[in-house]
């Protein structure tokens, strides 16, 4: 690569890592349109990785014709500029890590176990998944490590009933640190430009054995960018669900009812995995600083029209024809959603055109 065309590179990342904002946050329905990485490529590929989410929630089964795309204030064509929804593992690598409270009695183990397992089962369908224990001790114990696997196939956690004794104290806070810890470097060893966390812990009830304090356990929550859900059973540990659940809490009724909490953990850990979308176009620039608009459009469940859009700045100098939409992006920036804050707008002219509903089952253009 000669030095003109590295400052060319240089500078279109620069742009698109400087520039890019959400601007589509709606007082009214509260939809969040989060870009967590943006490519701009020769010869004349675009490409971005988004989240959607409407009042904190994933929206997921969005169709091609919810996303719409501007270059400069111009409503580009899907077909001229081959618009697709690409399949996520094309560019991002998922993984989920959970985190199971075994102190107390040992005999709960065994029904424990199978929750866990149905949990994993469901979850791999859509992402690798990690299994840790922990209890009053210093460190967590490790129970699984379980690939990614559409077929759905039982999963032995009978490692899980054969740990041992317990300590009956609960190093919850310390079991937080370090599950992010191993969260992150389980993400750290993939390829994949993009790499998207998600921590479900499951717990009794509230920190005894203080080997870390609550600022510390608050403040590795706090800096995390991965996704972060809590169950447990409701009368046993209802605020500290609260306090560590910061994208969802699942509240068991009872003891006996635990396995249809892991259910609903398994089913809220997919949907933040179809939270995520990537969208790929052939750019018709070809030359100059553009001004990106992507704008997600849909029906919400209660009927209403909802939107929301981020802009990013791209330059497309030495753009040019022979793109393809379907080539693998290579991301020059990944920015954690945590850290975007859109600022609010109000419903543009456009919001009257019409608004294309999520259909029941997600189907993506190839």
């Amino acid at each position: 690569m000669n030095g003109y065309a590295g400052a060319v590179m240089h500078r279109s990342a620069m742009l698109a890592l400087l520039s890019l904002s959400s601007t589509g946050c709606s007082l009214f329905n509260q939809v969040r349109l989060d870009p967590v990485a943006t490519s701009f490529q020769k010869p004349s590929n675009v490409a971005v990785y988004v989240a959607v989410t409407q009042r904190g929630n994933p929206v997921a089964n969005l169709e091609p014709e919810n996303f719409r795309v501007y270059e400069n204030g111009l409503l580009l064509s899907a077909e001229d500029t081959q618009r697709l929804v690409l399949p996520q593992e094309l560019a991002a690598f998922h993984h989920t890590l959970l985190l199971v409270d075994v102190s107390g009695e040992s005999a709960t183990l065994e029904p424990l176990s199978h929750a866990v397992g149905s949990f994993v089962e469901n979850v791999r369908s859509t992402q690798s998944v990690s299994v840790f224990a922990f209890d009053g001790r210093p460190k967590l114990r490790f129970v699984g490590e379980f690939a990614k696997s559409a077929d759905q196939a039982p999963v032995d956690l009978r490692a899980l009933t054969r740990l041992g004794p317990s300590d009956s104290s609960r190093n919850l806070h310390g079991a937080l640190q370090s599950g992010l810890k191993e969260l992150d470097a389980r993400l750290a060893q993939q390829a994949k430009p993009v790499k998207v966390g998600t921590l479900v812990v499951f717990t009794r009830g509230a920190d005894l054995a203080g080997r870390v304090s609550r600022a510390e356990a608050e403040r590795a929550l706090s800096d995390t960018k991965h996704d972060v859900l809590a169950l447990g059973v409701a009368e046993q540990a209802a605020t500290t669900l609260r306090d560590i659940g910061k994208d969802g809490v699942i509240s068991a009724q009872d003891a006996d009812s635990l396995g249809i909490a892991f259910e609903e953990a398994a089913s809220k850990t997919r949907d933040l995995y179809e939270k995520y979308y990537l969208i790929a176009y052939c750019s018709p620039a070809r030359g100059g600083t553009r001004r990106l608009k992507v704008e997600v459009r849909f029906r919400d469940r209660e009927g209403e029209d909802a939107q929301a859009s981020f802009n990013a700045d791209f330059d497309a100098t030495g753009f040019g024809p022979g793109c393809h939409s379907e080539t693998p992006p290579r991301f020059v920036a990944q920015v954690s959603p945590s850290e975007l804050r859109p600022a609010p707008s109000a419903p543009s002219a456009a919001d009257s055109d019409r608004i294309v509903p999520p259909p029941d089952k997600p189907r993506y253009a190839h």
